[in-house]
């Protein structure tokens, strides 16, 4: 996920579900954009001002902090899905343009959209990202028009190979090159 002052944190879990390097790829051209577009600092200030104008207008009461929470998430559900539109847009474009198989991109979220396959329809409403089958065709709309032949990324290396460096436990192979790991599963 992209955090706000241009930070992107990978999760072990997000490694390990990648079967390849152009899925890790796709995930993390999604997340540039978040970045680059300051999606999680505009979330932050929406979010502090719609609560602040809704504590104006029904003063600091006890009981009322449900309903403004409530009231908040559901203020600000739009603009986090167009960011999150807008961040599989770009980053399908990023991936077009760096020549990298753009269906590493549509593949991991059709290995995301594996892993929600339990959450009720309904609930969908309340998320905060689009319907995954919607952004998975639209992913694969923006693909399909790609004109030239893609370079593998990581040409003779062994990708199981690299993902098991990452995930040796005590970070240290990663860690020497300025990367974060956090360890938690998908």
């Amino acid at each position: 996920f992209a955090a706000p002052g241009g930070h992107i944190v990978i999760f072990q879990g997000l490694i390990e579900k990648a079967e390849t390097p152009e899925q890790l790829a796709g995930v993390l051209a999604h997340e540039i954009q978040h970045v680059l577009g300051r999606h999680s600092t505009r979330a932050i200030l929406r979010e502090l001002s719609i609560r602040a104008v809704l504590a104006s207008m029904i003063g600091d009461m006890q009981g009322a902090a449900f309903a403004l929470e409530a009231a908040g998430l559901l203020g600000t559900l739009h603009h986090r899905r167009r960011d999150e539109e807008s961040a599989d847009r770009q980053g399908m474009r990023l991936i077009l343009q760096a020549h990298i198989d753009p269906r590493g991109m549509v593949d991991m979220f059709r290995h995301f959209e594996e892993m929600s396959s339990d959450m009720p329809e309904a609930l969908e409403y309340f998320s905060t990202h689009p319907r995954t089958g919607d952004r998975i065709e639209r992913l694969q709309k923006a693909a399909d028009r790609g004109t030239y032949m893609p370079s593998p990324l990581l040409e003779g290396l062994n990708w199981e190979q690299i993902r098991n460096a990452c995930g040796d436990g005590t970070g240290e192979q990663a860690a020497g090159r300025g990367i974060s790991l956090v360890r938690a599963s998908l």
